[in-house]
């Protein structure tokens, strides 16, 4: 038994190293949009295709006779720096917001992102809404603790998001190709607190001395 708690000790203390606030930033082909377009009263929507490569990303709808044009945002963050098992305190996506109309967009998270491997081109959309963002230009943080809480409890390595187009509405913001590329911040317990646990178990070491 001795020996058993010096383990859980030496192990605690050993996670520690690896405390604080984690930040995965959005990769140039982690996110962009993909839409449709009609150029024409009359004419047929068609697809525009899917664009990884821009300064912005757009999540919307406009639309003025005769034309019109829609568009959703995909995106994906890695998870893959946070530590194994790791006990998730918040977690906040953070995108910077360029232009916000109408009744702004709605963001949504992947329940099953087993088969994300990183690309947004994938076109993984989400399926459970995490909140309306109707704000003014500059950083905007969304509360996604209890998400990214499930994507590691799952062993997932990429956490999804997405943005689908909202009728008679606009929503852009910076991109990874950008210096202000969306980012996630995952906060785990601080060191502090480590310790605080790792000594919880020097009484029973003492106990059976």
């Amino acid at each position: 038994m001795k020996k058993l708690c010096a383990a859980l000790l030496v192990c605690a203390l050993t996670s520690l190293c690896t405390a604080g606030t984690v930040i995965s930033k959005v990769a140039p082909q982690g996110d962009g949009h993909s839409g449709k377009a009609r150029y024409g009263y009359g004419f047929p929507w068609e697809s525009t295709g899917f664009d990884g490569s821009t300064a912005s990303n757009w999540a919307g709808h406009w639309y003025d006779s005769p034309y019109g044009a829609s568009s959703d945002v995909f995106m994906q963050f890695s998870l893959a720096s946070l530590p194994a098992g790791a006990a998730v305190q918040q977690a906040t996506l953070n995108i910077y917001v360029t232009e916000c109309s109408g009744s702004g967009g709605q963001i949504y998270h992947r329940t099953d992102s087993s088969t994300a491997t990183g690309l947004a081109s994938q076109l993984l959309g989400g399926d459970v809404k995490i909140a309306d963002i109707l704000t003014s230009p500059g950083w905007h943080s969304i509360d996604v603790t209890s998400f990214i809480q499930s994507d590691i409890e799952k062993g997932y390595q990429w956490a999804v998001f997405s943005l689908p187009s909202k009728g008679y509405s606009s929503l852009t913001f910076d991109s990874g190709e950008t210096a202000n590329a969306a980012y996630l911040s995952v906060a785990i317990p601080e060191p502090a607190t480590l310790i605080m646990l790792s000594l919880g178990a020097l009484p029973m070491l003492r106990r059976k001395k």
